[in-house]
């Protein structure tokens, strides 16, 4: 189990906790990142949740930076001068995966991810990650009736 965390923490860029009890494996991986100088950032939930307390305890020792929103991630990864426009973090180029889930939207209609899926090929895990990056990089959004290109 240890060393899966440290392998966690080797590969990653940067460590994001979202749950964390007293004692847990994303504790021993946010230690991990910690020592190799990645990033760690924390989304801390409620107070009297027991599965926060790793959360609260990472951002109040200072181990760890509040995240409130995605673009918390991206910038600590890219540094603090990325400018508050459309965030990138891969490219179509650089991700054939993405360039898929691209060109199955539409700017029109909104597709639900399974169709998206189908459309495009790749499996429905596969297809919610790429959309993220979509969305990140401000080329797809979430309509009321699903997914499409931003116009």
């Amino acid at each position: 189990m240890a060393q899966r965390n440290r392998l966690i923490a080797a590969l990653a860029d940067a460590v994001v906790v979202v749950e964390a009890g007293a004692r847990s494996g994303a504790l021993n991986t946010a230690h991990h990142a910690a020592q190799l100088g990645r990033p760690v950032l924390a989304v801390p939930g409620p107070l009297t949740s027991p599965s926060s307390v790793g959360c609260h305890r990472l951002v109040s020792s200072g181990r760890a930076t509040l995240l409130t929103a995605p673009a918390d991630a991206v910038r600590a990864v890219s540094g603090p001068d990325a400018d508050g426009g459309p965030l990138r973090i891969r490219s179509a180029q650089d991700d054939p995966e993405l360039l898929r889930v691209l060109d199955a939207l539409s700017r029109r209609a909104g597709l639900s991810v399974d169709e998206v899926a189908r459309r495009s090929g790749l499996g429905t895990a596969a297809t919610e990650d790429a959309l993220a990056l979509a969305e990140l990089e401000g080329r797809a959004e979430r309509h009321r009736t699903g997914w499409r290109l931003v116009p």
